[in-house]
């Protein structure tokens, strides 16, 4: 695996105080019994945006208590941070309507909420004007493997990752499974453990070893397909593949039309290679080569008449009596032509 992919985790910190529980409002029963959760109200202020699989820029300290942005040109994060905004005012708007359906999750490490996942969540109720946010409380701290596989869990049945952050996330659960487990992840590993198909898995794999080019592309945000991503990984001429990724990040080509250029570049490999290989006269019959010891003949023939397969030629071959180059040779095409009729009975 690539160990030249950036660390997408970015830390998030709220400088308001930990406001303690406002009011538990249910007992929630946990398949694993050991871990204890509750449902609450919890201030949404409160809760700290440590890591999370989405490398969003926006914090709850961009938003004001009226629920518009602060941010400015004067910030140089501000295009990106006033896109995530806007992306949110929809979600926004049905919560301070609706209410939120589905709770957000936190756990709490020495006395303060750390958000575990529902972080468009959280902050879309901050910008309704929500004080407080309904959220799964977890007394457990998770580890970083099991942070990563709940925030994916979690993502993939709410709304799916841009391609960065869904490649990042792959790369980070990769990269803590195998230091678990001390060996490289197969993509079948990689599709149980993240609950995908094989031939997703597979897609993410190659992901994983993509070429530098590649992955530098989606980390910068150029690459926004994982679909054309994963064709390009199939190029191995870095020539055509930097050209096919310009067309591609200058939108100049569809989904279809790089799935069509990729096969035609394998046809073109294996074409090679055929060439290559079938140059000169077709071979028919295999070259055994030839020997100047009359002892590695006889050597030979005593190895293959000792194989339980071929036994059954010991009777038809006799006695050998093998002393010169001449009678060597006749065992030796004798023992090939009787394998052969053994082979082709």
């Amino acid at each position: 695996m690539s160990k030249k992919y950036k660390s997408k985790a970015e830390k998030y910190s709220d400088n308001e105080d930990f406001m303690g529980d406002l009011e538990t409002v249910i007992q929630v029963n946990e398949e694993n019994a050991h871990i204890n959760t509750q449902l609450k109200a919890i201030e949404c202020r409160s809760i700290k945006i440590q890591r999370n699989q989405r490398a969003l820029a926006l914090s709850q300290k961009d938003i004001s208590s009226t629920g518009t942005l602060i941010s400015d040109s004067s910030d140089p994060c501000h295009a990106q941070k006033l896109a995530e905004f806007e992306s949110l005012e929809l979600t926004a708007k049905n919560i301070k309507e609706n209410e939120l359906q589905n709770p957000i999750s936190v756990y709490i490490d020495k006395g303060s909420y750390y958000l575990k996942a529902g972080q468009r969540r959280l902050l879309a109720s901050t910008i309704a004007g929500k004080k407080t946010i309904l959220a799964r409380v977890y007394d457990e701290v998770p580890n970083d493997y099991d942070l990563e596989i709940f925030q994916w869990t979690e993502n993939f049945q709410r709304e799916d990752l841009s391609t960065r952050d869904t490649v990042a996330a792959v790369m980070a659960i990769a990269t803590l499974w195998e230091k678990r487990n001390d060996s490289k992840i197969t993509p079948s590993g990689l599709a149980s453990t993240l609950n995908c198909s094989n031939s997703q898995a597979t897609k993410y794999f190659a992901l994983l070893e993509a070429p530098e080019d590649v992955l530098e592309a989606i980390r910068g945000g150029q690459l926004t397909s994982l679909k054309k991503a994963y064709e390009l990984t199939k190029i191995t001429d870095v020539k055509k593949r930097k050209e096919l990724m310009q067309k591609i990040i200058d939108g100049e080509i569809t989904q279809d039309m790089i799935i069509s250029l990729t096969s035609q570049d394998k046809k073109e490999l294996t074409k090679s290679v055929e060439t290559k290989s079938s140059r000169g006269r077709a071979f028919v019959k295999a070259n055994l080569g030839s020997t100047g010891s009359v002892g590695v003949v006889k050597t030979l023939i005593d190895v293959v008449l000792s194989n339980s397969h071929y036994k059954a030629l010991k009777p038809i071959m006799g006695k050998i009596e093998i002393s010169d180059f001449k009678s060597a040779t006749a065992a030796f095409k004798k023992l090939i032509a009787e394998m052969e009729k053994l082979e082709n009975a």
